[in-house]
């Protein structure tokens, strides 16, 4: 077949099938089984050859030779070959049709199409005015036999500049079905490279070994004075603004107009830069020229630079560098927003991901925390690939020992996930049945791997649980309460809930900017007393949440002071005498709710946190005031008729 037809131009598919033949005849000469012992000779890899990858071997060359004879009796069946398969491949079943049936086909493929024929597709754009960063976008379009309305049946996506030079020759493209995408998202992190398993689009390019050539930085102040003081002044309102999306077109083009003007006293640089009317070459220069004489008053001030809005390599490479000024307990604080920015990133080989791996490597804490970040965003469609790729350098970086620990908590998940499965399945006479028999899987996970880090939080280790103390909560997702034994130490046992049914992502982002605000206060000098508990999605619907010792609901304060207990002016004084019966005691009690009060009324109000009610704010017996549960928030309340609660 290969030599006999060598001169015909039978297409893409068969000169593919040429070369899998040429590829099984130097497998089937040389014999699978022989190089398998030849392998297994070898003394590195003598333990690892074992006779299921044999089978699997096999396997795979049996699929393949099935799908390339059966290539073959589709040619030489159509054509006057002459040649013939010794034997003829089996039959598919049949489809369920009769002589009553309506004739159909499909038509699957053209091959050898006439250069007359094709049709390139020119874009009115000079190659050298778009940017390295730019993306090719192909969405397949198709006529709805019903409605008669044209709908995307597949895309695909593609860096024109990929390694720096430009796309030219034959390129195949997987196709993604049925599914949206949103123009922002359009990055190298959502072009499927793994194998295909849909429609493949095959796009000729002109062969050419064009290189990208950078813009370098120049200024163009053409004769621009000196902004008055009151446009300074009006500069200086607009950076406080702190996000692009705020600024109006007109307020866009004063900061740019007055971008040499603008400094880190009176401004930030995402908000200058983000104010380009464009990215041209002209415009990227001058971008260029105000990125290098700038001087950054923070390193944080860089995270802005990250985000969609900034697809420039050079730029973000700029605010890598500054980051990179960060302490680990800094950047452990940005971590979640760092694993989201990686979705805009040209590479993971270089900024943000060559700084978080290198973080991982140098920090146990981040390292952890980082693997259940990873794990969590391979949840996104569209980025699954890109984050499965970043996940497997972090696990082949980190060592057999933190690996083992990383399987550790993975299995210990696992367990929880299946037990909160089987409470909340169970009918309510059972339930407390099945929790303390499936509580023994804990048990035993314990004796086999002795001591386990929480998730939650690296610091804690913990060697069992206490089942006694283990029970659930009557809400609709039937959350775990798991309490732990501590292994560092006669502290007490560490109580935390796992949830399933609930997306932890949106509480996760309100505690971090909680953290955040309270930060800013003690760095001003100002203690609030805030109690900022710990919460970590562990994956799709499920994640753990960190219970504060000696914490009550206001609900159950009230309640213990009877029918009419929300309604008295002393109940929480009286609860605090309760439990502080020395005056000194009892004065700091008040003293912390005083002020705990007050961050986390300044941080609902600012936060627009919803649906607030006495089972969702707690006291702890030491006066602090905290609140729980933010699915609501930005000011995204539940209404009941006209009423928002």
């Amino acid at each position: 077949f290969f030599l006999c037809h060598q001169q015909h131009k039978v297409g893409n598919v068969i000169e593919v099938a040429k070369a899998i033949c040429s590829i099984l005849c130097f497998v089937e000469t040389r014999g699978i089984t022989d190089a398998v012992k030849k392998l297994r000779a070898v003394p590195l890899v003598k333990a690892q050859v074992t006779d299921a990858i044999y089978s699997l071997i096999e396997a795979a060359v049996a699929e393949l030779t099935m799908a390339i004879s059966c290539l073959i009796h589709v040619y030489s069946n159509s054509f006057d070959a002459n040649f013939q398969l010794a034997s003829i491949p089996k039959s598919p079943s049949c489809a369920n049709i009769s002589l009553g049936s309506q004739l159909s086909f499909t038509v699957y493929a053209a091959h050898n199409i006439p250069e007359a024929w094709v049709n390139r597709i020119n874009f009115p754009l000079r190659i050298k005015a778009l940017p390295r960063e730019t993306m090719l976008t192909i969405k397949l379009l198709g006529v709805n036999s019903a409605s008669k309305n044209t709908e995307v049946l597949a895309w695909t996506c593609s860096p024109l500049y990929p390694k720096e030079q430009l796309i030219h020759g034959t390129v195949l493209l997987s196709m993604t079905l049925y599914s949206t995408l949103r123009t922002t998202m359009i990055t190298p992190g959502i072009c499927r490279t793994d194998t295909p398993t849909s429609v493949i689009l095959q796009i000729d390019f002109p062969e050419t070994n064009l290189k990208f050539i950078k813009p370098e930085p120049e200024e163009r102040k053409d004769d621009l004075e000196e902004p008055a003081e009151d446009c300074q002044k009006r500069i200086t309102r607009l950076s406080q603004t702190h996000s692009l999306l705020l600024l109006s077109e007109q307020q866009r083009r004063i900061l740019w107009f007055y971008r040499y003007y603008c400094n880190n006293q009176n401004c930030s640089l995402p908000l200058v830069l983000g104010s380009a009317p464009s990215w041209d070459r002209t415009t990227i220069s001058e971008m260029y020229a105000v990125l290098m004489r700038w001087r950054f008053s923070n390193p944080l001030e860089a995270l802005g630079l990250l985000t969609f809005s900034f697809p420039d390599q050079d730029i973000r490479r700029t605010a890598v560098q500054q980051i990179e000024n960060l302490s680990n307990d800094e950047l452990l604080e940005y971590l979640p927003q760092l694993v989201q920015v990686l979705k805009f990133e040209w590479s993971l080989d270089e900024g943000i991901g060559n700084l978080l791996a290198e973080h991982s490597i140098a920090f146990f804490s981040t390292d952890l925390l980082l693997f259940w970040l990873l794990k969590n965003a391979q949840n996104e469609v569209h980025f699954k690939i890109w984050y499965q790729k970043l996940l497997a350098a972090l696990q082949f970086c980190a060592g057999k020992t933190l690996n083992n620990e990383l399987s550790k908590e993975e299995k210990l998940v696992r367990i929880l996930k299946d037990i909160a499965k089987k409470v909340k399945a169970a009918n309510d006479r059972k339930r407390k049945e099945v929790l303390k028999v499936e509580l023994n899987r804990l048990q035993q996970f314990f004796q086999e791997v002795k001591v386990c880090r929480l998730p939650l939080n690296p610091a804690l280790l913990v060697q069992g649980i206490e089942a006694n103390s283990c029970s659930y909560f009557t809400s609709n997702a039937f959350p775990l309460k798991i309490s732990f034994i501590n292994a560092n130490g006669p502290s007490g046992n560490i109580n935390v809930i796992f949830k399933i049914g609930d997306d932890l992502r949106q509480d996760m982002l309100v505690l971090q900017i909680i953290r955040v605000m309270d930060s800013i206060w003690l760095q001003e000098g100002l203690d609030m007393q805030m109690i900022v508990y710990r919460c970590l999605s562990t994956g799709k619907g499920q994640g753990l949440v960190q219970m504060v010792p000696d914490a009550t609901t206001l609900a159950k304060i009230h309640r213990e002071s009877g029918l009419i207990g929300p309604l008295k002016e002393n109940t929480i004084k009286k609860w605090f005498r309760h439990h502080h019966p020395l005056e000194s005691s009892y004065q700091e009690a008040i003293r912390n709710f005083f002020y705990s009060c007050a961050g986390w009324c300044v941080v609902t109000f600012i936060l627009g946190v919803c649906d607030r009610h006495s089972d969702n704010i707690m006291l702890t017996n030491a006066g602090h005031m905290f609140h729980i549960d933010f699915g609501r928030f930005l000011g995204h309340a539940q209404t009941f008729g006209n009423i928002r609660r």
